[in-house]
């Protein structure tokens, strides 16, 4: 993978990151009543595909 498709998909998923914590969506998740663990499950998802997306590039020499 190009490197700059590898950062491409690095600023997507900071992107939706800021998206999902920072909008209307968070005082939305408040009002649903969703377990107080909800949230991390979330973090840990964008966690992961940052994990991903590093692992994915196989051509770095590592």
């Amino acid at each position: 993978m190009s490197d700059n498709n590898r950062h491409d998909h690095t600023l997507l998923i900071f992107f939706a990151a800021i998206f999902i914590f920072n909008s209307p969506l968070t005082s939305w998740w408040s009002l649903i009543g969703l377990p107080w663990y909800a949230i991390f499950i979330v973090w840990a998802v964008f966690i992961l595909l940052a994990a991903l997306n590093l692992r994915r590039d196989t051509g770095d020499g590592r």
